[in-house]
Parts: structure tokens; sequence; C-alpha cells
């Protein structure tokens, strides 16, 4: 008797208040085929509140205490959110249930939501509906869908508000479930993937895609903690737009997959000389390069030879790594061949430098010490009659010299100590690293297809180490600074799989030094590939003299 007492007024008191305040919110989802109701209650108060759950029969319970069918006490967090879920009695028949939430303590609130309820005994209808439904009738089977117990079966789901989304629904209902829901989950679940997947198909920008992924990432299983994916958000988010733009996404098992082949690429596309071995054998078997494969390879000939066919470049699929990776392969192979040995495999990307003091710095853009003919080098004479005038420099003149990467002037002088322009130090550079782009073209306003220049600046403009001014300008006759001439050579570094650790700028006039240029400063600093002057002073206006371009270059070459 004092239990039904209980009952009675804890029913009148959930009526009552939940016609009166609703700041309590309350979220619902329905596992129909275990009859079992989720829900995810919500209150203003930030203490651990007590709340107490009843489910009544109908929209009004009044006093008959005979129309609640669940009560259940939970306790919100620190953050006022409370999760329970409640198995129903198996013989609940359909219909339209309340579930009423009331807190107690301090705050008194309450909360309130009508909600449909479909017995087990109806389900088999909607799953052979559904079924069979096809693109002309999907829409309007779920629309229009009536229970004979009278429940909707817009009331049993969460149905899409654009029609494209019921067309991505048959597509996840082929690929994730081979055209055969065998429950109402099933259906429930494929609508809400449906509408994600359409959701990330129509995402227009990479910042749509990574917002959307981000705040979906539990429905999507998604990981956005993965290191890998937080360092190259960027290059992940332009990887998974260029897939999705060439294959669709049919469903979560598409997702998933497009997903760890963005990321794998975006792994690659930023990887160094240092982890890029760690990059290729982590993602091999999503690339489509065994790690057994890869490693075997690398035994033979080296990782920093392998790995300079995958570094500084922008693959746009798995294919395209593939490919460039079994071309490598196949070079290297053809060369050991050639050469009637063996390649001196193993080892790793340099990082190294060390060596005598160097008077010369570098910088942002590419330019020759040289003021070759158009189309080639000159017959470089054994010897140049002003080299005591940079006597600390000619040995690596000379070398560079006999190797057909500098040249000197009609009257055999060098001259050592003349400033280099942008034009000469970009063709030492392409000469000096085997750069040469025939294919190549470029755009600079002050650059003539039949300067003699043409070429190199092209062909360090198509592989990213130089670009122009504002105006559109190259520069073309402008002497070359030391800032500037750091900048491209740490570009090529990079590119041919040269890295270096960063230094601590220590040089007096260290503020002077542009921002852009400063990485490339420290970096060729700590490799004593540059080095300041007595003063302490890196001095990065500066022009650069032919003389130091080459003991920069020759240094370079030997690490």
């Amino acid at each position: 008797m004092k239990k039904i007492c209980f009952l009675l007024c804890l029913a009148i008191i959930m009526f009552s208040v939940a016609v009166s305040a609703s700041d309590i919110s309350i979220e619902y989802e329905m596992d129909f085929d275990n009859s079992v109701m989720k829900l995810k209650l919500t209150t203003e108060a930030r203490y651990n509140q007590a709340l107490s759950v009843v489910v009544y029969e109908g929209s009004a319970m009044g006093g008959d205490i005979s129309k609640i069918v669940k009560i259940a006490d939970v306790d919100a967090d620190e953050n006022g959110e409370a999760y329970v879920e409640l198995k129903l009695p198996g013989d609940l028949q359909s219909g339209e249930y309340t579930i009423s939430v009331s807190g107690g303590g301090n705050m008194s609130n309450s909360g309130a939501k009508t909600v449909s309820y479909v017995n087990k005994s109806e389900l088999s209808g909607i799953v052979d509906e559904i079924n069979s439904a096809n693109e002309t009738n999907v829409k309007s089977s779920f629309e229009n869908g009536v229970l004979p117990s009278g429940v909707k079966y817009s009331e049993m789901f969460e149905l899409p508000t654009d029609d494209g989304v019921y067309k991505q629904f048959l597509t996840v209902r082929k690929t994730d479930y081979k055209n055969n829901f065998t429950s109402v989950n099933d259906i429930s679940e494929c609508l809400k993937t449906a509408q994600l997947m359409y959701d990330i198909n129509n995402a227009g920008t990479e910042a749509e895609l990574l917002d959307y992924l981000k705040n979906n990432a539990d429905a999507l299983g998604a990981d956005v903690n993965d290191p890998d994916f937080k360092s190259a958000e960027s290059k992940f988010a332009t990887a998974f737009m260029r897939l999705k733009k060439n294959n669709a996404l049919t469903g979560k098992a598409s997702f998933e997959e497009t997903w760890d082949e963005a990321l794998a690429i975006s792994a690659i596309n930023s990887a160094n000389s240092q982890t890029m071995t760690s990059a290729i054998e982590k993602y091999g078997d999503v690339i489509g390069i065994t790690k057994s494969e890869y490693q075997s390879a690398c035994a033979k000939f080296g990782d920093v030879e392998i790995n300079k066919a995958l570094r500084d470049k922008d693959f746009a699929n798995c294919d395209e790594i593939v490919t460039a990776y079994k071309n490598r392969i196949s070079a290297l192979t053809k060369a050991q061949s050639n050469s009637g040995g063996s390649s001196s495999g193993g080892g790793s990307s340099s990082g190294g430098g060390g060596g005598s003091s160097t008077r010369g710095g570098l910088s942002s853009d590419v330019r020759v010490v040289t003021d070759p003919p158009e189309g080639g080098t000159t017959e470089t004479p054994l010897t140049f009659t002003d080299l005591s005038d940079a006597a600390w420099a000619s040995e690596s003149i000379l070398k560079l010299a006999a190797s057909g990467i500098v040249s000197g002037y009609e009257d055999n002088t060098f001259r050592p100590n003349k400033a280099v322009t942008r034009e000469e130090f970009i063709t030492l550079i392409i000469r000096a690293f085997s750069l040469y782009d025939s294919e190549a073209t470029l755009e600079f306003t002050d650059i003539a297809e039949s300067d003699w220049c043409y070429k190199y600046v092209a062909s360090a403009a198509a592989k990213n180490i130089v670009s122009g001014y504002e105006d559109g300008s190259f520069g073309k006759g402008k002497n070359m600074s030391r800032q500037d001439a750091a900048t491209m050579l740490y570009r090529v570094c990079k590119s041919k799989g040269i890295f270096f650790s960063d230094r601590a700028l220590d040089f007096s006039d260290v503020d002077e030094i542009s921002e852009y240029a400063k990485e490339a400063v420290g970096s060729l600093a700590n490799s004593g590939v540059i080095n300041g002057f007595e003063d302490g002073s890196f001095k990065p206006a500066n022009s650069l003299t032919r003389a130091q371009a080459v003991i920069m270059l020759d240094k370079i070459m030997k690490l």
C-alpha cells in the first residue's frame, strides 16, 4: 500500500512538473529490436543532481499509475549529464509513450519527451518493406509508412530532409548490408550513415571537410586525434578531397578505406628523409608496398636512394606512390646492371655538415655563378689568372670548373669577388644537381625565351626552388643576397633528401635576417655550409660573390 501511494505521488509530481518546466533536455534513441530505450539527460545543474525517470503510456498520465511502465533513478555527473538504458517489457504494446524526468536536491527542474514505441512483433513488416524499396519509392516508404498499430515510420526514424540522402541510403544498403537488412536497427544505422556520407560527399572545401570530420568523429569512427592526422591536416584534407572526387563514398566501409588511404598519402607527402622510411613501413599495406618488399629493396639499394622517388611530392593517390616506387626500383636495378657491380645499399639520408669556414651565405632564390653561353658550358681552362684574389676558394673553384659546373671569362679570369646575379646562381645550382629540364617553361615578365638563362630559371621554377616578385618579374640582373642564396640551396637540399638539424641563430644581426630565410640560414649554418663574418654578423642582405657561391655548393655536394 505504501509503495502504491509513493508511485501515485511520484506520478502526479512528474506530470505536474513536466507541464510547468522543461529545463532538463532528453535525447532519445530506441533499440527496437531489443526493446531498449537509450537516454541522455542534460540538466542545468552543475553538481551531482539526482534525477528520476518515469516512462508512461500516452502523453498525459494524470493520476493513473497503471500507465507507468518503467521507473529509474540516476545521478547526473559534474557536467549535468546522465546516461540511462531502460529495458522495456516484452509485451509492451506499440504506441505513444512519454519520458518524464525530474530533478531534486537544491534545484527542482524537469523535462518531458513523447516518443513512439513499436513492439517487436511488428518489426518484420518494416524490414521487408525497406529491403524491397527502390529509388522510386524509398522516400514515400519512409514518409508514408504506417504500422498496424498506427505508429508512423517517420516517428520511428530520423528521416533526412534532402532527397539526395535517400539515394545515398540505397547505396549504403547495397555496399554495407548487401541489400538485406536483418533488423530495424540496421535500417536506423543505415539512415545515419547515409546522412554522413552524403554530407561528406558534398563538402565543397577542405575546411568544410575537416570541420565535418572533427564534429562527427564519433559517429564516423574516425580518430581525429591520430598524430599523423593532426600533424598534416591540410595535406590529409587535400588527399581526401581528391579521393572522394574520383570515387564518391558509398558507405562506412568506403569511408574507412578512404580515410586510411588519405592518411597514408598525407604521411608520405609530408615525410622528410628521416621519417619517410617509417611512413612507408607503417602505411605500406594501405599503399600497396609490403614492408618485407620495401625492406628487401632497402637492403639492396639503400633507403636513401629509394626514398628519393617519394620525397617532396604531391601524390594524389596510392597508385601514384606505387608507380613512383616501382619506377625507382627499376631505374636502380638498371643502373646496377650497367655498372656491373652492386649498389652500396644501406644507410640513411645525410644530415651532417662540417667542413672549413665559409665566407659565403645562401638565399631564397637560385642563381648561377657563371656567365654561360646559350645552351651549355664553355671550355674551362686548367687555371684562372686571378685566383689569388680568393685563395681560400681556389681549390673548390678549380674542382667545379673541371666538372663543367662553373666557367670563367674569355680573358681566363674567374672574377671570384664579383657579385652573382640571380640567374647566374640558379644556373650553377641546376648544373651542380643535374636538375636541367628541357621541357620546362616559365612566364616571368623579364625573361624572354631567347635569353641564355631561360631554361635554367624555368627548370628551377618547375621544381619550386625559386619564385619571382609580386609584379611578375624574376629579378633578372639583380645580385643574389646571402639570405636568398641560403634559402634556395636549402630547398634544393630538401628535394635531394639532404636534411640538417636546426641551430639557434646567434649572429649579431639576426634581427636583419628575413623570417622566410631563418630556417635555411640556421640549418646550413649548423651543417657548416655557411658561416658568418669575423665580427659575428651574417650580413643577410649583402650580395653573394662568385667565390662564396662555389664554396657553398662544393660543401653541399660533399654531404
